[in-house]
């Protein structure tokens, strides 16, 4: 209709590293805070201690312009904290697989489960009311990492969830829209309908306020 929307999040979870999320992920918040707050204070053109002084007000500064409570300062700080680590990493170890495309295939299959396994236990953080409840869900998550032997999840969530990342591998370099507009119009027409239908099915009959309305 010839609205142009920019991008937003960009297959976040396929990240490799923590920078390549937050490049990925709520790209709208995160721009404005690089350029309103991460520039201003001098960016990456500083002394290190500086630069590490920048990194850590901005992904704090972050977690405050979410709520004003602690547990949201402590996720701010956990993504600073990895963040001048990897880069601290990146002059120390240096990799490149590029001219074998198996281990390189194998590598970076790796460092997405890393990632994803990274902010996932971030997240904690993000959704405890507290410090207490923070420990005492990194204490159950400890706790009962185990396969039990009544464990059972439905085929239809092992097949949804295929679907959803074999849909991000297939537009991690692309729009959707876009992808959808390079189409052929039956085939493209196909899709909106398949995707009207799919919302209308799926939706709930609860009322689910925007999440951002609570901060």
């Amino acid at each position: 209709m010839g609205y142009h929307i920019t991008n937003n999040f960009k297959t976040p979870y396929l990240a490799k590293n923590i920078t390549e999320f937050w490049h990925r992920w709520h790209i709208s918040l995160s721009s404005w805070f690089r350029d309103y707050v991460y520039f201003p204070m001098g960016g990456s053109r500083v002394k290190t201690p500086r630069w590490i002084f920048n990194i850590a007000f901005v992904f704090m500064l972050s977690g405050f312009w979410h709520g004003a409570n602690w547990t949201f300062i402590f996720w701010g700080a956990a993504y600073a904290l990895i963040y001048i680590t990897e880069h601290a990493l990146r002059k120390t170890i240096t990799y490149d697989f590029s001219n074998n495309k198996i281990l390189d295939l194998i590598t970076s299959g790796a460092r997405i489960l890393k990632n994803f396994v990274l902010v996932t236990l971030i997240w904690v953080f993000f959704r405890s009311v507290d410090a207490k409840h923070i420990k005492l869900m990194y204490s159950s998550i400890y706790q009962n990492f185990k396969i039990k032997d009544d464990f059972f999840v439905d085929y239809k969530i092992w097949l949804f969830l295929a679907m959803f990342v074999l849909f991000d591998v297939l537009i991690r370099k692309s729009r959707f829209d876009t992808w959808c507009g390079e189409r052929p119009v039956a085939i493209r027409w196909t899709i909106y309908a398949v995707m009207l239908f799919l919302i209308i099915a799926f939706a709930s009959v609860n009322s689910f306020p925007f999440i951002y309305f609570q901060f």
